[in-house]
């Protein structure tokens, strides 16, 4: 039936001849049967209705009932569906799939695209629903897949969307592929919630994953997985499994390298070799919180599976197997900036410098595990030598910056590559300030010792000095001496 203001009675069927009641009618129009030689826009259509496609056979429009939950912007084009399936499967290289409402699955999404691509997946705030039986009988609630033979051939961009799973193996699994997810949120009531799988590359942002199930397959119940030799960067976020795993690298290898977020809930490394496409499993911690969590590895005698702390807060003591190479654990830390996580890693004591006390008994001296201050061992009754201590403290390290200062700034002076951040700010036209990352106040406090900074710049394995004598890591230089170079404030020891 079509009623509008034109005040005109159909009967139950009917055909239009003309589009000139379609182009002309005003918003109140409802359209919910009949046939048209045009087809009916969407704004016409009565509540619960869509327009159908053009009959093959009478050439012929109507509409029916049904509602669009996703659609696809392409360019200038916007196409909707009925089917969030539908429309991943049509989705064109370069467009956004974008949801319309939330969405409850009766059979789960499986979509692979072969060919690659670059993609959208933006949920607008919507929320996609599964639980188990799914009519398909799938075990998982989304399911997306690149190019097998090239994960890096697909990437894809995931938004403001929210998944939830209840009784499924999987909520949302991405394979093969490169992946940026932000904003997104995945909850699982039993199975895991999210898994990158088979080479898949994801850097995960502000998301919150969790996992509130409880199986007696334990690796079930996890937050964030990874399988088949894919790897995530994880920068932000919130990962909780109550019951089970919150950070899980499945057998089949993989990488996790955290770098910030939130994590409650076991976290575990492993590999073997039983199976194809497998290989060692590396979780890196260089950032974030952990609470009740425990750090496990296991592997067989053919493959690796690590777990390397070198940074991040802990509700208990880092093992030491979880360390990496040349950290070790402290103890609590009483000003850790979460009292609920005090523990931490620090440099091992490994750089023990011998220095003669007065009574020529050797104190072994060596700076702390929480990067702050210098521990010396000795003889009771012997004092240090100060010069000496300065002189062994002084010495460059691989990275060209004097050792006291790579602890005091949490540098690692046995690598090359860790070395000092610079900030550049413009002061005018011709003038920019150059600041270095350091905290004068975690200087060790000697008595008739003073600290001057200078500015360098690279000239082959030299540096030539553009800025000397500053009390403070910070130089008002001309842009021209420093454009283009390679840069570095070094930090001076001067006895008075």
């Amino acid at each position: 039936s079509l009623t509008s203001p034109l005040k005109k009675n159909f009967p139950p069927s009917f055909t239009l001849e003309s589009d000139d009641i379609l182009t002309n009618v005003s918003g109140n129009t409802s359209i919910s049967s009949g046939t048209f030689n045009y087809e009916v826009p969407e704004e016409v259509c009565a509540p619960g209705y869509i327009p159908t496609a053009q009959d093959p056979v009478t050439g012929l429009y109507t509409v029916k009932e049904g509602y669009y939950v996703a659609q696809i912007v392409s360019g200038a084009t916007t196409n909707k569906y009925e089917a969030l399936q539908a429309a991943l499967d049509a989705v064109p290289d370069g467009g956004t799939v974008q949801l319309l409402t939330n969405i409850t699955l009766t059979a789960g999404v499986e979509v692979v695209k072969a060919q690659g691509g670059t993609f959208v997946l933006d949920g607008a705030g919507y929320t996609i629903t599964a639980a188990s039986p799914l009519s398909n009988s799938k075990i998982i609630a989304v399911y997306i897949e690149g190019k097998a033979s090239d994960a890096s051939a697909m990437q894809l961009d995931v938004k403001n969307l929210t998944i939830e799973s209840d009784a499924l193996k999987y909520g949302f699994v991405l394979d093969s592929m490169q992946v940026a997810m932000s904003n997104v949120v995945v909850r699982a009531n039993g199975g895991t919630a999210f898994c990158a799988n088979t080479h898949a590359s994801v850097t995960i942002d502000d998301c919150t994953i969790a996992n509130t199930g409880s199986h007696t397959e334990s690796w079930r119940d996890t937050a964030l997985a990874v399988s088949y030799m894919a790897d995530v960067t994880v920068n932000s976020g919130t990962f909780t499994s109550e019951n089970g795993w919150a950070a899980y690298i499945f057998t089949s290898g993989g990488t996790i390298d955290v770098k910030g977020g939130t994590f409650s809930g076991k976290v575990r490394s492993s590999a073997d070799t039983v199976g194809e496409n497998r290989g060692d499993a590396t979780i890196t911690i260089s950032g974030g919180e952990f609470s009740n969590v425990e750090l496990t590895t296991a592997h067989d005698s053919n493959l690796n599976a690590t777990i390397a702390v070198s940074g991040g807060w802990f509700s208990a003591q880092v093992p030491a197997m979880a360390c990496a190479e040349g950290f070790e654990p402290t103890g609590a830390l009483a000003d850790a900036p979460n009292a609920a996580v005090p523990y931490t890693v620090g440099y091992a004591a490994d750089i023990i410098y011998p220095i003669e006390g007065t009574a020529g008994v050797p104190i072994a001296l060596a700076w702390a595990t929480n990067n702050t201050s210098v521990v010396a061992e000795g003889a009771p009754g012997t004092t240090l030598d100060v010069p000496n201590i300065i002189t062994a403290l002084g010495e460059n390290g691989a990275n060209g910056i004097p050792m006291w200062q790579s602890y005091v700034r949490g540098l690692d002076p046995k690598s090359a590559t860790s070395t000092l951040r610079l900030a550049a700010t413009a002061k005018d036209a011709t003038t920019v300030t150059i600041t270095g990352a350091i905290d004068t106040t975690k200087f060790p406090s000697i008595s008739n010792v003073t600290v001057t900074f200078r500015l360098a710049a690279q000239n082959g394995e030299e540096w030539t000095d553009i800025a000397t004598g500053a009390t403070t890591p910070s130089f008002d230089v001309a842009l021209d001496d420093v454009a283009g170079k390679v840069l570095a404030i070094f930090a001076d020891i001067v006895t008075e």
